[in-house]
């Protein structure tokens, strides 16, 4: 398994997000933002699950998004923002 914080995520995704915190009236300072690649047992062949997590600092509000290949998590985040659940 890898971890990664949201500064190293691909520029593109970080550009994204920060469009959506702003877009909304939030910074990205206010979240807590990591995934884990999550690779096949026993190191068989197959797809890396990747698995993103957003945590509103200083709450207990946690989203678990699916951030594999062809997802869309930063969508499904702005709609929770929509959402209040990061309120």
């Amino acid at each position: 398994m890898a971890n990664h914080l949201l500064h190293e995520f691909r520029q593109d995704e970080q550009d994204d997000f920060a469009a959506v915190c702003k877009r909304h009236g939030r910074t990205v300072a206010e979240f807590e933002v990591r995934d884990e690649d999550q690779y096949p047992a026993g190191g068989a062949v197959g797809a890396i699950r990747r698995e993103v997590t957003v945590a509103l600092r200083g709450k207990d509000t946690v989203k678990l998004y699916d951030g594999g290949h062809v997802s869309h998590w930063i969508v499904d985040f702005e709609n929770d923002l929509k959402a209040g659940v990061f309120n």
